[in-house]
């Protein structure tokens, strides 16, 4: 992954060179696609996809999707991280 790439051992060091080296572009995207990145917020809008009728906008259905992407994108970070929290306590263990 990214981390081991780019040779950082913590993985705030990886977040910290990646916001900087992408900030501008961050920055673009969010100007461009007026997307909300918030989970709280993309939570709300899934909810609400629920009780979606056939008459929705496209536009509406391709936030929800971003939405869901954006959840699955952290829940798989999050258990990435958690196995490698695993693997280094298997080596402080031996």
């Amino acid at each position: 992954d990214l981390q081991e790439l780019l040779g950082f051992n913590k993985p705030s060091k990886t977040l910290d060179w990646l916001l900087r080296n992408s900030e501008a572009a961050i920055k673009e995207l969010v100007i461009k696609s007026n997307v909300t990145s918030s989970p709280s917020e993309c939570e709300e809008v899934l909810s609400h996809d629920n009780t979606a009728g056939p008459t929705d906008h496209v536009k509406g259905k391709s936030v929800v999707n971003k939405c869901k992407d954006l959840l699955n994108l952290t829940k798989e970070s999050r258990a990435k991280a958690r196995a490698r929290a695993r693997d280094r306590t298997k080596e402080k263990m031996c």
